[in-house]
């Protein structure tokens, strides 16, 4: 996302803001303010450590204040650059963020899903969006509430009816002057509801003068550790990444990723079990040597899209099947009498099954359900995946696209099977 970004804007600052975990002066207002959420998973809380360290190699600026919130902080960065007279983006997932926008100097570039899923949003853009100017917003979420930060707004309003209301009446106070011109339903959850409204009024304005001692001026990339940032490309894999990422800034490279060890390879056919089995005894059980490794490695965790990333794992499985489907059912009867070979591929299947659930949690899914789609597709359809890309390409195309959607809930777009096509053809 961060290259994509930098690629794409080429920003002459930058500044990464992080919620810290204390409470806000928010929590303070109201004791129940975003009470209820979810606990952030395991491994998400594992990933913003490294998503720290890398944003430190990088030299990306990095803003927190206790009692604020993120958001906040972008708030102030981007009403100060604004009052400078430079042009913002606040890249975010949060819609508070759509208050912001002011043409021409602040839009907002929305994360609706992944890490290329953008919606790009200046003053008109929100507007399409929501039927509300930027500037009346936050009395617009006030009436419909937020419910990612438990504040209930008025019931029965919804994103229609708040902004038929902003539009016609101006504001809440406007609203309220006329409550008496609405429906009789409509007139009793407004009066019911009115302390609700009120609340968000207070808690949902983003605080624009945060005291912070940043300057807009030092908010640059610059001084990247490059031993770090090879380091931590090296141990995370993002081997491709770091390419792309040498490509939009301006530091040494050099010629080669860290020390890279180098592997050789023999391709080794067999012609029958015997052999098959002694060249899986020759494999090691760990590391990323074979068929496990080149699974994990090439199955794209961090694809565009869940569709993207399915599609990635049917291609590793197709160019990592060395055996026809009736030689490795019979190899995996021969590993019924052999320990050593039951275990290596035992193993294989563990480390599969943990790649592609975390792909599927990486893409939204619940661990639950994650590991029945990961179940589902570890063992009840895999075996006809190479079948499916042996076959003639229209047929190809059609069934890898059935298995994609009854693996992911999701139909691949034509982009996404266009190039799945083109490696197989």
């Amino acid at each position: 996302m961060l290259i994509n970004l930098l690629r794409d804007h080429k920003p002459d600052r930058l500044a990464v803001a992080f919620d810290l975990p204390e409470p806000t002066f928010r929590h303070k207002k109201y004791d129940d303010y975003k009470a209820g959420r979810t606990a952030a998973p395991d491994i998400l809380r594992q990933q913003l450590g490294l998503v720290r360290e890398l944003v430190d190699a990088l030299a990306v600026p990095v803003l927190e204040l206790s009692g604020f919130e993120a958001d906040d902080i972008i708030a102030t960065l981007a009403t100060r650059a604004k009052e400078a007279g430079d042009d913002v983006i606040v890249v975010t997932g949060d819609r508070d963020a759509y208050q912001l926008v002011e043409d021409p100097h602040v839009k907002v570039l929305y994360n609706k899903r992944g890490v290329s899923d953008y919606a790009f949003y200046d003053e008109a853009g929100i507007f399409e969006r929501t039927g509300v100017r930027p500037k009346d917003y936050v009395h617009y979420a006030a009436l419909r509430g937020d419910k990612s930060d438990n504040l209930e707004g008025v019931l029965g309003v919804g994103e229609k009816t708040a902004a038929k209301l902003i539009n016609k009446y101006g504001d809440i106070e406007g609203i309220y002057a006329h409550i008496d011109e609405q429906t009789p339903k409509l007139r009793e959850n407004l009066a019911t509801y009115r302390e609700n409204v009120d609340r968000n009024l207070e808690m949902m304005p983003l605080v624009l003068d945060v005291p912070i001692e940043a300057k807009i001026d030092d908010l640059q990339i610059g001084g990247i550790d490059a031993e770090e940032v090879r380091r931590l490309f090296d141990f995370l894999e993002f081997r491709a990444l770091y390419d792309r990422l040498t490509g939009v800034l301006d530091f040494d490279s050099g010629a080669a990723m860290g020390d890279v060890e180098v592997i050789e390879a023999e391709v080794t056919v067999p012609d029958t079990v015997v052999e098959a089995v002694s060249a899986l005894h020759a494999l090691p059980l760990v590391g990323p040597v074979g068929v496990t490794g080149h699974l994990i490695a090439q199955a794209n965790l961090f694809a565009g899209s869940l569709c993207e990333a399915m599609l990635n794992v049917m291609d590793c499985w197709h160019n990592a099947n060395l055996f026809d489907s009736q030689l490795d059912q019979a190899i995996r009867y021969w590993a019924r009498t052999d320990p050593q070979l039951q275990r290596h591929l035992d193993i294989a299947d563990e480390q599969r099954f943990e790649a592609i659930k975390s792909m599927f949690m990486r893409h939204g899914l619940g661990a639950a359900q994650a590991e029945v789609r990961a179940m589902t597709v570890l063992y009840t359809q895999v075996g006809y995946i190479s079948m499916a890309i042996k076959e003639p390409s229209v047929v190809r195309l059609s069934r890898i696209a059935q298995y994609c959607e009854v693996f992911t809930g999701q139909q691949p777009s034509q982009v996404e099977m266009q190039r799945f096509y083109s490696r197989h053809t």
